[in-house]
C-alpha cells in the first residue's frame, strides 16, 4: 500500500456568537453568548502546495465554526425567571447530569454481565436476583433521566431568578446594555483613533462631536471630549488594551453591521483633518481585529467610505 507524501495541515479556532432567546414562561426576550471550536485540514502533496494547504485548513476551520455556532444551543436559563426553554432541557440535563446517567448505565450492564457469568455456578435464585437488580437499575437510570427537569425546585420566581443569574450572568446581556456597550465603545475608539497620530485637532473633535450625536441622539461638550482625547494621547498602550479588550468582549453581541460602524466612524474621524495615514490605518487594522472582522472586510469597508467621500 503506498503511503502519500506530503504535509498534513491543521487549522484550529475559536469563536463565539449571540443567540436569541424568548422565554416560554414569562415571554421576556434574552440573548446570551456561545462559544465553539471547531478544525480543518488539508493536504499538500508531495510539500509543493504548502501555502494552499494551510489557506485551506483555515477556510475548512472557518465553515467549520460557522456551522457549528449556527447550531450552537447552550442551556441558559431566562435572566428574569430562571425558566429553561425547552429545546434547552435536554442540554441542560446531559451537562449537569449525563456523567451520572452515564455511570448508572455502565454499572446496570456491568451487573447484568456478571449475572449472565455466574449463573453457571450459581443457583436460579441468585441468578434472578442478580439480573433484576441490573435491570432494574438500567429502568432507573433512564426513568430517572427522562423525570428529571431543571424548572423544577426553583422556587418561587425571586428564588428562580438569582439562580438564573448565577448560571447565566457571564453570557447573558440584556438589549438596553448591549446598546449602552456599543455606544461607549464607539466613543472611545474614535477619540483613540483622533490621538492615533500624538495630536489631536480641533476638527477631529468637532467630527467626534457630530458622530456621537447622530449615533446616541445625544450632544456632547466639545470640552471634555477634548479632555477626553488627551488622556488616550497620554495614556499610551495601556490605554489601548483597555479599549480592544473592550471591543473584543463586546464583539459577540455585534452584527456585521454594528462591527462596520466602528470602522466606519473610525476612518471618518482619521480623515477628518486628511487622508489616513500609516498610523491610523494601523489603528483601524487593530479596532476590526478586536472586532475579529478579516482583513478583507476592513478594507472593504475602507473602500466603501472611501468611494462615499469621493462621490
Amino acid at each position: 500500500m503506498a503511503i502519500p507524501i506530503g504535509l498534513i495541515y491543521t487549522a484550529k479556532l475559536t469563536g463565539s456568537a449571540m443567540k436569541q432567546a424568548e422565554c416560554e414562561s414569562c415571554a421576556q426576550v434574552y440573548h446570551y453568548k456561545v462559544e465553539r471550536t471547531a478544525s480543518g485540514r488539508a493536504f499538500s502533496p508531495a510539500f509543493i502546495d504548502n501555502k494552499g494547504a494551510s489557506d485551506r485548513a483555515s477556510r475548512a476551520a472557518e465553515r467549520a465554526l460557522k456551522k457549528k455556532l449556527d447550531n450552537a444551543l447552550d442551556p441558559v436559563a431566562c435572566p428574569y425567571c430562571g425558566h429553561y426553554q425547552k429545546n434547552m432541557v435536554r442540554q441542560s440535563k446531559w451537562r449537569r447530569f449525563g456523567w451520572t446517567f452515564g455511570l448508572m448505565m455502565l454499572a446496570a450492564t456491568f451487573l447484568f454481565i456478571i449475572s449472565m457469568n455466574l449463573s453457571r455456578h450459581h443457583s436460579a435464585p441468585f441468578r434472578t436476583a442478580a439480573i433484576v437488580t441490573g435491570v432494574a437499575g438500567l429502568v432507573m437510570g433512564v426513568v430517572w433521566f427522562i423525570v428529571h427537569n431543571p424548572n423544577r425546585g426553583h422556587g418561587e420566581k425571586g428564588a428562580r431568578r438569582d439562580n438564573a443569574e448565577e448560571t447565566s450572568n457571564a453570557k447573558y446581556r440584556s438589549e438596553d446594555r448591549v446598546r449602552a456597550d456599543m455606544h461607549r465603545a464607539l466613543r472611545n475608539v474614535m477619540l483613540m483613533t483622533a490621538a492615533a497620530d500624538g495630536v489631536v485637532d480641533d476638527v477631529e473633535i468637532e467630527c467626534i462631536a457630530r458622530l456621537v450625536k447622530v449615533i446616541t441622539e445625544s450632544s456632547p461638550d466639545p470640552a471634555v471630549l477634548r479632555t477626553e482625547a488627551d488622556a488616550f494621547v497620554g495614556g499610551g498602550a495601556q490605554r489601548h488594551t483597555q479599549i480592544h479588550a473592550q471591543l473584543g468582549d463586546l464583539s459577540p453581541y455585534l452584527d456585521d453591521e454594528g462591527k462596520t460602524l466602528f470602522i466606519k466612524a473610525s476612518l471618518i474621524v482619521a480623515t477628518a483633518d486628511g487622508p489616513a495615514n500609516e498610523t491610523e490605518r494601523d489603528v483601524l487594522a487593530k479596532i476590526g481585529a478586536s472586532l475579529n472582522m478579516t482583513v478583507s472586510q476592513i478594507d472593504l469597508v475602507i473602500d466603501h467610505v472611501s468611494e462615499t467621500a469621493v462621490s
